[in-house]
């Protein structure tokens, strides 16, 4: 494939080892035109001067961190940004994806879900490579939602709720805690231990029967599709399917 008709990408990482995997493994494709910054301050240069199809973004840089970035660019480029993290706080990734980050990993991430994810946003976008000529980029919070490549799980904090593609899922405050802890560690395996953790004193003795009885009802409440947008995972766990796009709101 030409690099005139690939997707550019930036890679926005102070961590040389890691930036140079992504960069090899976006390349390995064959789709992606990729580059990498390590610095905040260029990068905030780069990114509305450049206009890559997409950016991945790690958060604790030297210089401007990733939050700042996010804030000052967004003025100027609407195209996705992934956030790319080894920070766990919810707060932070809310803060990011409501400054405009249209989707977030937690480090360390798998090279299928980084490869899903990245594919994902630019669907969304609607700038795949046999139609990027002559395409008016898409505002990633105004996007249709019938454009999403998968379903739009939303988590508002201050609510204590939870929807999936606008249906409020209608959650008991213990699902809404374990839903909280799998959407803070997107695509990775979350130990039923750590998801028992959450929910110590409000069942049996057994915590893991706990955690199993919790996480049928949450599947019951996603719908037809919960067993594969909640997946359990054999001696280890349960995790949120790649393809589920997560947003969560403070306000």
């Amino acid at each position: 494939m030409s690099d005139q008709w690939k997707e550019r990408i930036l890679v926005v990482e102070d961590e040389p080892t890691i930036a140079q995997h992504f960069v090899n493994i976006l390349k390995r494709t064959g789709r992606y035109e990729v580059d990498f910054e390590m610095d905040g301050d260029r990068a905030t240069e780069r990114i509305p001067a450049e206009n890559p199809d997409l950016v991945l973004l790690d958060l604790g840089l030297p210089g401007k961190d990733g939050i700042d970035i996010i804030r000052e660019v967004r003025e100027k480029y609407f195209n996705p940004i992934v956030i790319v993290t080894a920070k766990s706080e919810l707060e932070v990734h809310a803060l990011g994806l409501n400054l405009g980050a249209s989707d977030f990993l937690k480090k360390p991430v798998r090279d299928d879900v980084l490869l899903a994810h990245v594919e994902c946003r630019l669907r969304e976008r609607g700038r795949t490579t046999s139609q990027k000529a002559g395409v008016t980029p898409v505002r990633p919070a105004i996007a249709e939602a019938a454009r999403l490549p998968g379903p739009v799980l939303e988590i508002d904090l201050a609510q204590r709720k939870a929807f999936l593609d606008g249906r409020d899922l209608e959650l008991w405050e213990s699902e809404l805690g374990l839903l909280v802890v799998l959407a803070s560690r997107p695509s990775e395996t979350v130990p039923k231990k750590k998801l028992s953790e959450r929910l110590k004193g409000v069942g049996p003795a057994d915590e893991s029967r706990v955690v199993e009885m919790a996480i049928h009802r949450l599947r019951g409440k996603l719908g037809e599709a919960g067993k594969d947008l909640l997946q359990t995972v054999r001696n280890g766990g349960y995790r949120l399917s790649p393809l589920v796009m997560v947003r969560v709101a403070r306000k």
